[in-house]
């Protein structure tokens, strides 16, 4: 009977394979060694996400703590959903994840960086999507992702935080959401009629005059939408 502790750092993703443990030991006989082969598998919760966020930010692999913080927000948010059994906004969600840290690898997030635990090179932006896909595959094949994604910047600032996006049919609200650190933004289209028209834009903050373009228009699809930028003035 033996205990295999296995150190595993951020870089390390979802996968299984198979680990030898080889020794020696002295019996009646003499020196014996023995092998065993046992199989190992690295699974990702969304607790061990938020931890591996926490990791990547401690080492410098996450520039910010304000984007880190924006990620654990999300990764909180799909757990709530996924628990109540809310599958597709849980796998929109995890796929506006996705988008962002994509956007973000050479930018909040470095492209390449060595683990604390192993010492291997790795790149911290894949590693996340790599545990976001796995978290996304466990929802089930049959759900389809189709997240409304787009950012608000400025001329001073790269991703502006903190801006209100609303999401109109009309005249009428339908949502409204604030940009995050880095200036992302997202709605859950679930609730959006397929084939209708939809419009975003911007709440002008102050400090500033308009934004362009003043809305953007779209049709409610089961398809992913990423939204070309906001530039406020």
């Amino acid at each position: 009977m033996f205990t295999l502790t296995i150190a595993a750092g951020p870089s390390v993703i979802p996968r299984s394979f198979t680990e030898t443990i080889a020794g020696t030991s002295t019996g009646l006989s003499g020196a014996l060694s023995h092998s065993a082969q046992v199989a190992v598998t690295f699974a990702i919760t969304p607790d061990a996400l938020v931890k591996i966020i926490d990791q990547d930010l401690a080492a410098g692999c996450i520039a910010s703590a304000g984007f880190a913080q924006s990620r654990v927000a999300k990764v909180n948010a799909y757990q709530k959903l996924a628990s109540a059994g809310q599958v597709p906004s849980a796998a929109n969600l995890l796929a506006a994840f996705q988008y962002e840290v994509q956007a973000q690898i050479g930018h909040q997030i470095v492209s390449s960086s060595t683990d604390p635990i192993g010492g291997n090179v790795f790149s911290p932006g894949q590693a996340l999507l790599a545990d976001a896909r796995a978290l996304q595959a466990m929802l089930g094949t049959q759900v389809k992702a189709s997240p409304i994604v787009g950012t608000v910047t400025s001329a001073t600032v790269a991703g502006t935080p903190g801006a209100s996006v609303n999401l109109r049919s009309g005249k009428s609200f339908v949502a409204t959401t604030s940009t995050d650190a880095v200036g992302f933004y997202d709605f859950d289209p679930a609730k959006l009629t397929p084939g209708a028209q939809y419009s975003v834009d911007v709440t002008i903050p102050k400090g500033y005059k308009s934004a362009s373009p003043a809305s953007q228009a779209f049709t409610g699809s089961a398809s992913p939408m990423m939204l070309g930028p906001f530039m406020l003035n």
